[in-house]
């Protein structure tokens, strides 16, 4: 769930991939009156799950979105590259058990479920513009959902941005193919 505001200073809420909703005049003044007798000038809130993929179950896909050491007891085993897709295989707390390699833990934090990546990572494209690989990424998850034109625009764009990276290359071409 997302609560925020626009500039306009209207309140709307969005949760999961369901519409925004603007939250009544009477809650948010409320709201704002209570802050006030409290001495507040602004609140945060951040509520709903801890991470993206805080509602995995296994059988369930993921995609990792930072690099991430794969564990095996208290053993290092690997590392997981961002964007790599996964299928979660069990769920201990704030681990969830894959296989990439060897069958090993990687934290929750770290990953995302996969309908929600191309959200996930078009926040970050949003916020670097100059991410190459988060550009890749996104093409990558446009591809299998079937977007060609936007994973073309989006492997393009990574060429525009780093015409020497040869993988940007190869992956505009097997988009076009």
């Amino acid at each position: 769930t997302i609560l925020g505001t626009s500039n306009r200073g209207r309140f709307s809420m969005k949760q999961g991939h369901g519409g925004r909703r603007d939250l009544p005049d009477d809650l948010v003044e409320g709201a704002r009156r209570g802050m006030q007798s409290l001495g507040f000038t602004a609140l945060v809130v951040i509520a709903g799950a801890a991470s993206p993929a805080a509602a995995q179950k296994p059988g369930d896909w993921v995609v990792v979105t930072a690099k991430s050491g794969i564990r095996m007891g208290d053993a290092e085993i690997g590392r997981t590259e961002r964007g790599l897709i996964l299928r979660v295989l069990a769920v201990d707390g704030e681990s969830i058990r894959i296989f990439y390699q060897n069958p090993g833990w990687i934290q929750r934090q770290n990953v995302v479920a996969l309908d929600q990546a191309v959200d996930f990572f078009s926040e970050v494209i949003r916020r670097d513009p100059q991410d190459v690989e988060a550009q890749l990424i996104r093409a990558k998850l446009r591809v299998a959902q079937g977007q060609f034109d936007d994973a073309l625009a989006d492997a393009n764009r990574a060429v525009s941005l780093n015409v020497d990276r040869s993988s940007s290359y190869h992956q505009r071409g097997q988009i076009r193919v």
